[in-house]
């Protein structure tokens, strides 16, 4: 008896970890997150969720790696050309061709009470004829899981690095002689703490975003500070649940953030906030589950802003219907800053589906849509987004990928038909690995 309560307190607990993952806050701010640091938290987030609800690589094909004690390392570079159709991000705007070098190297521990994952790496882009969007970018990252029992752990984490704005980003100021470059670090620590069939998980994080002074592209050529961009978000929240049983468990919480802008003058932007919900996971077989929490949440702000606040939703479906194939549809409905000094926060609608699948154990194929929609109060915003991603990874080899994909970007803005703009990008080349 007693070993059949704790498989299913372990059971509880990786259920738990996984759910507090899906409804705990995204990252505050209006632009995405760089894509270089959102991959590579995903890789931080541990193996509960990633050895079901993935395709991993045939095992003749995965890099080998430089072990150092109970530590592996795995290097690799990408080389890849470049293609933009719409390099500024607005309408009727030029393309170019260009050259991206990405090394990165990544690095995780063999012990399952103790998980050490971190990584490091770069990328630089060199256009043709666009010299002002050549950037460079450069991040970093570590987390450190560790076991308290057979039922609980402890989570602390840090990512940091230099990043580059997309032109096309919502929000992102125009008329730049080039892209705006920034500073973001986070760091957190997390509980998951079972008891049972009953879990609680409090989290606590800090993030901040620090930007760079620009110059504008009309002459005369004027320096533009963007320091009243710059912010500091703490947050903080507890989920607690129940377990029904192994496959349903039912949960509810809170979340909690306080937003501080480094600049207050003409107007103080800080703000706090908080979102109450409750949700329920579904584990109805191993290889599917579905998560949603429903509640609601508000952002109060000292200035003369309109406070956003109404319905708080996350929500996501995994399913793999077969061996190949990885199926997964989410949505969302938070409040993110838009960093204006007249915008204050914007409700932010996102629905997004995602496929994955195997056409040979070394040749994969990854598509994606999503459709998102950005709202403001102060000065009425309605800004209208659909995207369109597909992606192929070939392995040669353990040590070659050949890798290829394309993203198609449709932009409408409720303010005026001049602000609607599409873009296209692909990408070809390969990945080096030891």
């Amino acid at each position: 008896m007693r070993g059949t309560v704790s498989d299913m307190s372990r059971r509880i607990s990786a259920l738990f970890g996984v759910g507090v993952a899906l409804v705990s806050p995204g990252l505050a701010y209006a632009q995405d997150v760089p894509e270089s640091l959102y991959a590579a938290q995903d890789e931080l987030g541990g193996k509960e969720a990633a050895e079901v609800f993935s395709l991993p690589d045939a095992e003749r094909y995965r890099a080998i790696g430089v072990r150092a004690g109970t530590v592996f390392f795995y290097p690799e570079v990408e080389v890849a050309g470049l293609a933009n159709s719409n390099m500024l991000g607005r309408r009727g705007g030029d393309g170019d061709v260009g050259l991206r070098i990405a090394p990165r190297v990544r690095f995780q521990n063999d012990n399952p009470d103790s998980a050490l994952n971190g990584f490091l790496q770069a990328s630089v882009a060199r256009y043709a004829d666009f010299k002002s969007e050549n950037v460079e970018e450069l991040a970093a990252g570590i987390s450190y899981r560790r076991s308290i029992g057979s039922t609980s752990s402890v989570k602390i984490h840090a990512e940091g690095g230099s990043f580059v704005e997309d032109r096309a980003a919502s929000f992102t100021p125009t008329g730049l002689l080039k892209p705006t470059e920034y500073d973001r670090g986070t760091a957190g620590i997390s509980l998951a703490l079972g008891m049972g069939r009953v879990s609680i998980a409090p989290w606590v994080d800090v993030d901040k975003l620090d930007y760079r002074a620009n110059r504008s592209a009309a002459l005369p050529v004027a320096l533009i500070d963007q320091n009243v961009r710059d912010q500091t978000i703490y947050r903080g929240g507890v989920t607690a649940g129940f377990a029904v049983s192994p496959a349903t468990f039912v949960y509810g919480g809170t979340e909690l953030n306080r937003r501080n802008y480094d600049v207050d003058f003409p107007i103080d932007r800080d703000s706090k906030g908080y979102a109450i919900f409750g949700g329920v996971r579904i584990q109805p077989s191993r290889l599917t589950r579905f998560d949603a929490a429903i509640g609601y949440q508000k952002q109060s702000y000292r200035g003369g802003f309109t406070d956003p606040k109404g319905l708080y939703l996350n929500a996501k479906f995994d399913w793999k219907p077969t061996p190949l194939l990885l199926l997964s549809v989410d949505a969302r409905r938070d409040i993110s800053e838009t960093g204006g000094l007249l915008l204050g926060g914007s409700l932010r609608n996102r629905v997004r589906a995602k496929a994955s699948y195997e056409l040979l154990r070394n040749l994969r194929v990854d598509a994606g849509l999503q459709y998102r929609v950005i709202s403001t109060k102060v000065l009425v915003r309605n800004d209208r987004r659909g995207t369109a991603e597909f992606g192929v990874r070939y392995l040669a080899s353990p040590s070659l990928e050949i890798i290829g994909g394309s993203d198609i970007l449709v932009s409408r803005s409720a303010i005026s038909s001049a602000n609607n703009f599409g873009r296209v990008r692909a990408y070809a080349g390969i990945r080096l690995k030891i």
